[in-house]
């Protein structure tokens, strides 16, 4: 489906016959300006004011009477039903499939909403990002009084993620989530904290005990005055872990450390994880 033909689906809020620029053009500006790292309205109109040419040939965008001004600009998309971009959003990127691809979910609070003296923003969002197509695929906002944890399952009943690897941090290691994710078919990599009590310690105690028997992966990375060692260990032999369980198809657990060097200074991390990947090369959990 072309770009034009996408955007035009969106419910268009203005007096029709009035209007100086199609909401498509508009749109698709407002777009590739974003993608293009515009900051504000101003530069996503210079922006198309010096692409005007590509914007027409290339994505078949018409801008009959010039490119809009950034007051234009910022008034549709004010007035805009957030729900109908979305859609439109979501059909853009339907030919992109998640299968097999690693889904990343993870939380985002809007830094220019935090009160004054208050840890957390007014407005969060749990996202879903797609490091090989450098996208954000979805996201919801979290309600008001509530946290990611209700908000991961309503996120994943909008994305197609058959076959894909969700990846999330702590706060994404529960059971419902874990059950949500292998009614979706889909596999999880899911981080530990030690607050998590139970789990976390048998899973430290198991990898640590069996550490010299188990298969890791090494990765070295060094660059701009930094260097870092990273070894990936897995384990899949884990029927002694009394709380796997609990957990819905656990199959691998994961332990990850992480030796940095920053500004001369050394820095060690150990990290945990429970998978429900059944890979028995470590470089596949290291990705």
């Amino acid at each position: 489906m072309e770009l034009k033909e996408t955007l035009s689906k969106v419910a268009d809020f203005r007096v029709q016959g009035r209007c100086l620029h199609v909401l498509a053009d508009i749109l698709g500006l407002v777009l590739c300006g974003v993608i293009a790292d515009c900051d504000d309205f101003d530069e996503i109109a210079d922006y198309g004011k010096d692409n005007i040419h590509f914007l027409r040939k290339e994505l078949g965008l018409s801008f009959a009477n010039g490119i809009p001004s950034a007051d234009t600009l910022n008034r549709v998309l004010r007035y805009l039903d957030s729900h109908h971009l979305e859609e439109c959003f979501k059909a853009c990127l339907a030919h992109l499939s998640l299968a097999g691809k690693q889904v990343c979910i993870d939380g985002k609070e809007l830094r220019g909403t935090i009160p004054q003296g208050k840890k957390h923003a007014l407005v969060r969002m749990v996202n879903v990002w797609v490091e090989e197509h450098y996208l954000s695929f979805g996201q919801v906002a979290v309600e008001e009084k509530s946290n990611e944890i209700t908000a991961i399952p309503a996120l994943l009943d909008i994305i197609d993620c058959q076959g894909s690897i969700i990846t999330i941090d702590a706060i994404g290691c529960q059971q419902e989530i874990v059950e949500k994710i292998r009614d979706r078919k889909a596999h999880y990599v899911l981080a530990l904290k030690a607050n998590q009590g139970g789990l976390y310690e048998q899973v430290a105690d198991f990898m640590q005990r069996n550490k010299p028997s188990l298969a890791f992966h090494q990765q070295l990375d060094k660059a701009h005055g930094r260097g870092e060692e990273r070894k990936v260990y897995i384990a899949q032999g884990i029927d002694l872990v009394e709380e796997r369980e609990k957990w819905l198809d656990l199959n691998t657990l994961i332990m990850v450390e992480r030796r940095r060097i920053l500004a001369g200074k050394e820095q060690t991390q150990t990290m945990f994880y429970i998978s429900s990947l059944t890979d028995t090369d470590p470089q596949v959990y290291s990705q």
